[in-house]
This record gives structure tokens, sequence and C-alpha cells, in this order.
């Protein structure tokens, strides 16, 4: 991820730093510029502009030529207020703002700008005992620390099944079915969000379980598992919205229970268990593009049942250890977290740029069965874009 992207997506932290106020005037102007920059609110950008402006006394024409990038119409009325009872203070911003009170940019009045494209990204969890009658599915809002129930999948007796999300779709495929005895299935069931309703999908080619799924873009992979038969090297690819699933090619190694995440691209499937029972310590990269496999590195501590996420440009292995991997560099790293030591059988995603390990503060039952972000781009009136990365 480059440096300016970081910047756009942690502008609050990142401005609280004394460093921040050594930025040229362009730069700062370049941020506040972007329809990109997340923020909560847009009081937070006025509020870098004064903080960056107060800062040295020479920047007070700079400051009257940055508030003009900073969008009006998204200035709470709390906060607004809050700035004009300081102007006959001791407070050192009352000088900038008393001016921008007698002279508004002329910005400010050539009607409504363009709202900025708010980064809403919120985790699913899907799971609960297999003997129940449903799954359970809620979703957790990480800037109000809230959960939100959503209806259940309606399936008894499924496990070892693979979710992934695309667009405003959760996906979920294949599993385990027990009706008389266990065996594999190809069913695929999808959340559509907006209608809150689960509905049936395109069946998978071929029935598996203990398999991995991941999205980019309008198209969704599934990669390896386990049949009744043995282990799978299949990969499976549906655009969605299309009837069919086609294959495409298939991976280096089979391998069940593997982690998977993408970044970029690429798909990347960390480890797993090999034909033969054993721990598979190898990263399997799938370039989308081009349709090819590669074995990137080796784990150092290889195990299946691991959980993966993307922060940064970098892969995170949570299960035992907890890896990063710079991809860049081939570089390992064992965070030694006493926070996230010895964590199985959890979900692990990504969402605001801050890795979130779900466990036993959830509402969801365990086990957990997936764990996906949603990453919406929204505006101020309604969402119309979505993306998804999916995370296990």
């Amino acid at each position: 991820m480059k440096t300016r992207d970081v910047v756009l997506t942690h502008l609050p932290a990142i401005a609280s730093d004394e460093d921040f106020m050594y930025l040229s005037k362009d730069r700062i102007a370049d941020l506040l510029a972007s329809d990109y920059l997340s923020i909560p609110n847009e009081d937070l950008a006025l509020d870098v502009v004064l903080r960056w402006a107060t800062f040295d006394a020479c920047r007070e024409e700079d400051f009257m030529e940055l508030v003009g990038l900073v969008r009006p119409e998204r200035l709470s009325l709390p906060y607004i207020t809050g700035l004009l009872s300081k102007i006959k203070t001791s407070d050192p911003r009352a000088k900038l703002i008393c001016r921008l009170n007698n002279n508004l940019p002329s910005s400010w009045a050539m009607g409504r700008s363009l709202p900025r494209m708010r980064s809403m990204e919120s985790l699913f969890v899907l799971g609960g005992p297999h003997e129940e009658e449903t799954q359970l599915l809620y979703q957790f809002h990480p800037f109000s620390g809230r959960w939100e129930v959503h209806p259940p999948m309606q399936k008894k007796c499924l496990t070892q099944y693979s979710v992934a999300a695309v667009g405003d779709h959760i996906v979920v495929s294949g599993g385990y079915f027990r009706d008389v005895l266990w065996y594999s299935v190809d069913w695929v069931s999808v959340y559509e969000h907006p209608n809150k309703r689960w509905v049936t999908g395109p069946a998978l080619k071929r029935s598996r379980h203990s398999h991995c799924s991941a999205a980019l873009e309008s198209q969704i992979y599934v990669f390896g598992g386990c049949t009744d038969e043995g282990l799978l090297s299949d990969v499976e690819k549906l655009v969605f919205g299309s009837d069919e699933w086609v294959d495409v090619s298939p991976m280096v190694e089979a391998v069940e229970r593997a982690a998977i995440v993408t970044l970029g691209t690429c798909v990347f499937v960390a480890c797993g268990l090999d034909e033969n029972g054993d721990v598979y310590s190898g990263i399997q990269r799938y370039r989308t593009e081009s349709d090819q496999w590669d074995v990137v590195t080796y784990s150092p501590f290889p195990r299946y049942d691991l959980v993966a996420t993307e922060l940064n440009g970098a892969l995170y292995l949570l299960g035992g250890h907890t890896l990063r991997l710079d991809i860049d560099t081939d570089e390992w790293t064992d965070l030694q977290e006493d926070a996230l030591e010895n964590r199985f059988f959890s979900g692990c995603a990504t969402a605001n740029d801050t890795c979130l390990n779900v466990d036993d503060q959830i509402p969801c039952p365990v086990p957990l069965r997936g764990c996906v972000t949603m990453h919406r781009l929204t505006f101020p009136e309604k969402m119309n874009l979505c993306t998804i990365r999916r995370m296990r």
C-alpha cells in the first residue's frame, strides 16, 4: 500500500503526530481534495486544517486556501457552533475562525460540493453448532461496537462449508452434510444483504467440504477441499450473476482446511492438510489475471485450520503463532502478541485497516464457520457502490 493511501485511510491518527505538522501545504491540499479521504465526518477535515495552520503563525493565508477544500455541507451543526463560540476567546484557533467567519471561501458559495465516498466496513460472522436448525449470522459495526442480527441460514446438520462475500452478498458453498450418513454437498446459499434474505445459488461442479473460497470484484472462487473420495486440487470460478461455475487452473498442492486471503489481484492459500494427512507448509499463490499458480514461500510454523487476513499489504496468519508475511521481501515475523497467541477456531478479518480477531465476545455461537468483511464506499444520501474483501 502506498504511503498516500495509508494517510487517506488513517488521517485522524496520523494528523495527531507532530511530524504531520511539518508537511507542506501542497501535501495537505492533496489529501483534502481526495474524494477517497476516509474520515467518519467532515468535522475532522476542518479540525486537521486548523491544527496544521495554528502550528505556524505564517500559515494564515495557507489556511484560507486549504479550508476551501473542506466539504461544508457535511460539517455538523454542533461542531460549527463550538467553533464560533471560540472567536472571542484566547484559543489559538480564534483568529483563524474569525477570519473564516468573515470571509467564507468562494468554493463554499458555489453550490453543493461532491461528498466524499465514505469507507463503511463491517464484519459478518456465520456459525453455530451443526446440529441446530439454523446457522446464525451476525454483523459487527466497528465504529459503534454494535452487533446486528440477520436472518439465519436454514441449514441443519451442515458443517465444514466455506464463506466468502462478493458485492453485497455473502456466499456459502459446499459442506459436509448428515442425513443418515455424512457426505459432501455441492450446495450454494447466498445471503442478499440489501434484501435481508437467503436464496439458492448455482451448485458447484463438484461436491466438496473443508475447502476455502474468496472473491475478487464480481468473481468468486472455491479452492481445493475434500470429496467423499479424497482431496481436490480443483478450483472453480463463478462470475457472480451467471448460472454456472467453470474450472480454472488447479492448485499446485491439493489441500484441505487451509487459510485464504486476497491481496490485489492474487489469492493466497496458506498451509492446510495434504493428501497424506500431513501439514503442508507452502503458501500457494493464484494469479487471477493470468490463471497461474506458484508457491511463494513456506511457513516457519505450518498448521491447518489457520485463519488469515491482509493488512497494509502484508499477510497475517493466526493459529498458535501469529505470523506476518511481507510478500515483497519474503520476510516472516513472529509477532508474539499475548492477545493473539494460541488462538484456534476463531475468526479473523480486517475492517477499517484494523485486524479484528473474533472469539468469545460475540453473540454468534461457536464454532465460527466464516468471517468476512464487507467494504462499502457510501455517499451521504444512500449507499450505491460496494466492494468486498473476503476474509475467512
